[in-house]
């Protein structure tokens, strides 16, 4: 992502459109809107290195603080790092009901820490979480840990040093599993080494549902009505003027794909919907996506971009001919197209020869066909790499 201010003070970014953040104020995800820039000429005069920005968040319409590092000062435009800082970081979201209550206890607090920037006291704070965590689990549960890192460690190819002290090597490819923002901040800045990144950070983005309903219309493809909507009170169901209120909806999380069962509840009528929503503001969840149910036959689908791999699976007894086959790996090459994805799945619900998209997911699990995708991952990254001037440090002499 391009990012430069110009000699009329106008701060300028490829993708303005689509630059989101969770509010620190109202906690939505919301789009923000640049309101206060720093003159160029000041800029250019003082040159510092870094530079900060007030943008307004189009929920709440409360100031938000960004910094910028800067890259270039020239003539006519200065270049701004696409990776920016919060200055106020909302609170870490965590589902703590499977965890023991000292653990949880221990965690909350590194969590707060961690959203204030108080990263020693995070440091130390999960320092302590682990040690109650260890605690809790006992002798066999600790080992067990220390078994499991030192296992990723070695998978990795990563030295004891490099591994304690948590500074790695710059990667050449990264496959990214990764959605949450601090996640992607990581991804943006592989990227901006020359990485090969798979999924890129900003097709991540992508798949946040607050962005993938209308990306998935805008691609063309057949999906069922769907709304972005607050979960706050007092609720207003305005948005959900298109849903037909009085057949089954689907009320899923607002950001994330699913992370477990209370993400995603079948609800009928409006005031099942209006308890659902409540529900979910309660656990923290300041949007949800409301989406009208398709009824019919399951299939799941899983898809490396470039035509190296697509795979149609039914939940069921359907049996899906040649020429629907075919029809639901056009829609859905079509919508990765669109997303910026490269590695992706998600569902269908077909009934007789239509079908529907009902999500799209950025890197799915492959359980029923994870041999087969991971060849024609591993073909689709090898590939990419052969490309990439990384090759020349990976090639004997």
């Amino acid at each position: 992502m391009s990012v430069h201010i110009d000699t009329s003070d106008r701060l300028h970014q490829d993708q303005a459109s689509s630059l989101a953040l969770t509010c620190p104020h109202c906690l939505v995800l919301a789009h923000v809107t640049p309101e206060a820039v720093p003159r160029f000429s000041d800029l250019s005069a003082a040159r510092p290195k870094q530079i900060g920005i007030v943008f307004r968040c189009d929920a709440c319409n409360a100031p938000i603080f960004l910094r910028f590092t800067v890259r270039n000062y020239g003539p006519a435009r200065i270049e701004l790092s696409s990776q920016f800082s919060e200055i106020e970081r909302p609170k870490e979201k965590f589902s703590f009901t499977y965890l023991p209550e000292e653990v949880e206890t221990m965690f909350r607090e590194a969590l707060l820490c961690y959203s204030h920037g108080a990263f020693n006291g995070f440091a130390t704070m999960c320092r302590r979480t682990m040690q109650a965590v260890f605690a809790h689990s006992g002798e066999a549960g600790r080992l067990r840990v220390f078994d499991e890192l030192n296992e990723v460690r070695d998978m990795a190819q990563v030295d004891a040093a490099s591994f304690a002290s948590g500074q790695f090597p710059t990667p050449h490819l990264v496959l990214a599993m990764c959605q949450g923002q601090h996640g992607l901040a990581r991804l943006v800045a592989a990227e901006e080494t020359g990485a090969v990144v798979i999924n890129s950070a900003l097709a991540i983005r992508n798949c946040y549902r607050d962005l993938l309903g209308a990306g998935l219309m805008r691609a063309g493809v057949p999906v069922p009505e769907g709304v972005v909507v607050r979960t706050g009170a007092p609720l207003d169901l305005r948005p959900l003027r298109t849903i037909d209120l009085s057949s089954p909806m689907y009320v899923k999380r607002g950001d994330l794909h699913a992370l477990g069962p209370q993400d995603v509840q079948r609800v009928e009528g409006l005031g099942q919907l209006e308890a659902t929503l409540m529900s979910f503001a309660r656990r923290g969840l300041s949007l949800a996506f409301v989406q009208q149910e398709v009824v019919g036959e399951v299939v799941k689908f899983y898809g490396v971009s470039g035509g190296e791999y697509f795979a149609a699976i039914p939940e069921g007894s359907l049996h899906l001919t040649d020429a629907q086959k075919r029809a639901l790996n056009q829609a859905t090459t079509t919508a990765a197209a669109a997303l910026g994805l490269e590695v992706w799945g998600g569902d269908a619900i077909f009934k007789g020869d239509s079908f529907s998209i009902v999500d799209f997911n950025d890197w799915p699990s492959f359980s029923r066909v994870r041999a087969e995708a991971a060849r024609a991952i591993s073909r689709h990254s090898l590939l990419h790499l052969r490309r990439h001037p990384a090759m020349r440090d990976l090639t004997p002499a």
